[in-house]
């Protein structure tokens, strides 16, 4: 079984923040940003090394079509 994503709660506050930042820029952008989100949520479960590490174990993934980035350690 694959490790799941937790998301830290200060982190789903920026999420929330950014997707109304985005939704605040154009009607239904936050739910695109969130979507792809999503996605790379996914991704990064079923595939937690694809990313490369930027420090120690900490590693960075991109969303390509709105520019931001996540950080993500894999294991304690």
């Amino acid at each position: 079984m694959r490790p799941r994503l937790l998301i830290e709660p200060e982190a789903a506050a920026d999420v929330a923040e950014a997707a109304a930042w985005y939704d605040a820029q154009r009607s239904g952008l936050g739910g695109e940003f969130t979507a792809a989100l999503a996605e790379l949520f996914h991704t990064i479960e079923q595939a937690p090394e694809r990313f490369p590490i930027i420090r120690g174990r900490t590693r960075r993934a991109l969303l390509r079509r709105i520019s931001v980035g996540g950080f993500y350690i894999l294991g304690h």
